[in-house]
């Protein structure tokens, strides 16, 4: 995700971990790992959001879908 900075003409660039599933460990551990991992993205996406309000704009349609 991208926010605007405090200096003007820059923006500053969040990113978050890529997700690996551990190859030994089991389906359910990989589920439950994930599970925490992208909790952490959606608690990190939220804090932007709540410090950007607008950024929302950017996970909503702003046109209605085709038919």
């Amino acid at each position: 995700m991208a926010v605007p900075h405090e200096k003007a003409e820059t923006i500053r660039v969040f990113s978050s971990p890529v997700f690996r599933p551990d190859p030994q460990a089991s389906r359910e551990a990989n589920l439950e790992t994930a599970r925490i991992h992208f909790q952490g993205v959606l608690n990190q996406l939220e804090a932007l959001v709540r410090k950007h309000p607008y950024l929302w704009f950017n996970y909503i349609p702003l046109n209605p879908e085709a038919a």
